[in-house]
């Protein structure tokens, strides 16, 4: 079931093949994934469906539970029917990093989109930086006030038109060329 040929799947396609990768999974792996973790096997395995549940299954190996030894007439000492996993009786104190904590308020932004990738080839001086800077303008990448900023630096320096230019060259050699 390898979907190769169209490169660009819609959103149901891939819905129907998390669907299918559920469906042949065993119920004690499927029960513990995610839509989301299943989205990613598929990418991985280019929506190749058999190769998903053979990276899931590699990963997700399922718990084995042993059988529970009963106590026989034999034998002089308690078995313990069930193991418990190690727990410290004691919590290890954190060391605290010398790197700032993120606020825990902050909203976790989850990206739906896939991310898109450029490149600009051209001549020197051709406008690739002018371009690229006003095309992240517009996306919103760049802040207005540091377009501002630009733009008073460009003033300064007597190359007005190069304030969007200078959102790519951030270094003061690449600026001065």
């Amino acid at each position: 079931m390898a979907y190769e040929e169209d490169p660009q799947l819609s959103r149901h396609e891939i819905e129907d093949l998390i669907d299918d990768v559920y469906s042949f999974l065993p119920e004690e792996i499927a029960d513990t994934l995610t839509e989301d973790k299943v989205e990613t096997f598929l990418e991985k395995a280019n929506y190749d469906v058999k190769r998903a549940i053979a990276f899931i299954k590699k990963k997700y190996v399922p718990v084995k539970k042993t059988a529970v030894i009963e106590k026989t007439a034999t034998s002089k000492t308690p078995v313990p029917s069930s193991k418990t996993p190690f727990k410290p009786k004691t919590p290890v104190p954190k060391t605290p990093s010398p790197l700032p904590s993120t606020p825990r308020n902050m909203p976790q932004v989850q990206h739906t989109e896939k991310r898109h990738r450029e490149s600009f080839a051209g001549h020197v001086d051709s406008g690739k930086s002018t371009t690229v800077g006003h095309i992240l303008q517009e996306v919103g990448v760049v802040a207005h006030s540091s377009l501002e900023k630009n733009k008073k630096e460009c003033a300064v320096q007597g190359k007005k038109s190069f304030e969007y230019a200078w959102v790519m060259d951030t270094d003061d050699e690449e600026r001065t060329r």
